[in-house]
């Protein structure tokens, strides 16, 4: 099924929080209610317990909390530095920090709780983290270090247990990795990476790996800019079809890929600042039974929402 832009998210009315280290909440008036607040750069997101949408805003340092069920934005949560990757297990919030290098972690109602200090715990650049609840593990994209470092969240502190890939030449290595999804049943990992301009053999792509760190392929797909399908491959989600769905930054489009066959199924949105249109889309999420789709939205500034888009 062809999802279709259901409604898009501009930061609604209704948004209280829990502040910290001095950053003062937005204007507001009457009873609490934002009056005028808007997305300054929505760049990733996690579900939280089915019923919430949290979106990091790196551009406004702050986290923002949305009810699923009706659009609503019910509370915003300063954040001290560069909110960038997002995940949640157990009524934790883990967020990736560009600015302090780690991994901190919050309450489900925002309350700040500490963050990762087992070995290796510092990340260079956080751009995005993927959970597995049933493993406890999570898997975290350092754009800086150009690897995936995988921390045991029942180890002490959050310990990291080993890396995936590194910066190379080679098929097998990263260039600029960016944003990561799990596929928890068949134990993979994905990971978008810009790839070499400079470098043919090298392009954009999605890197395909095992939990165990083990290389297994590419979907690199055909056309696009300078004969490559992707341009900016940024987030990624993966549905229950085996198909993996990539947001392309740059062409404001979301590629939908067959895994098993590494061909393209289908695409949604197109460029432009309309509704259903993209303008520098960075990542994206499957929810609930219906599978819609959401996808940020960055340079209109909200979040796009696309009706049973993940059912493709």
């Amino acid at each position: 099924m062809y999802g279709r832009a259901a409604l898009a998210l501009s930061l609604l009315a209704g948004i209280t929080g829990a502040w910290r280290g001095g950053h003062p909440p937005p204007s507001t008036s009457g009873g609490g209610k934002m009056a005028s607040a808007k997305f300054v750069t929505p760049t990733r997101m996690a579900v939280l317990d089915e019923e919430f949408l949290l979106v990091t805003d790196a551009g406004s340092q702050s986290i923002v909390k949305y009810r699923i069920s009706d659009g609503e934005a019910v509370q915003s949560v300063a954040i001290e530095g560069k909110p960038l990757a997002i995940g949640c297990l157990d009524g934790r919030v883990y967020v990736g920090n560009d600015e302090t290098d780690r991994i901190e972690i919050y309450s489900d109602r925002g309350t700040y709780l500490g963050a990762l200090e087992g070995t290796g715990s510092a990340v260079g650049s956080p751009s995005d983290l993927a959970i597995d609840a049933t493993d406890r593990l999570m898997f975290v994209v350092d754009s800086k270090a150009c690897d995936v470092k995988v921390f045991d969240l029942d180890r002490a502190g959050g310990e990291m247990v080993y890396t995936i890939s590194r910066k190379g030449e080679n098929a097998d290595e990263f260039q600029k990795p960016t944003a990561i999804a799990i596929d928890p049943v068949a134990k993979e990992v994905f990971v978008s990476d810009y790839g070499d301009e400079e470098n043919a053999s090298l392009n954009p792509r999605v890197l395909v790996f095992s939990y165990d760190g083990l290389y297994q392929t590419a979907l690199s797909g055909k056309g696009g800019a300078n004969g490559y399908r992707y341009s900016k491959p940024q987030g990624l989600a993966v549905n229950d079809l085996g198909h993996v769905f990539v947001t392309d930054a740059w062409f404001g489009e979301i590629c939908i890929m067959d895994r098993a066959t590494g061909e393209e199924v289908t695409t949604l949105g197109s460029y432009g600042k309309e509704p259903g249109q993209l303008w520098l889309p960075l990542d994206i999420v499957i929810t609930g039974e219906n599978k819609d789709l959401y996808v940020t939205n960055s340079r209109v500034h909200r979040i796009e929402v696309f009706a049973e888009g993940g059912q493709n």
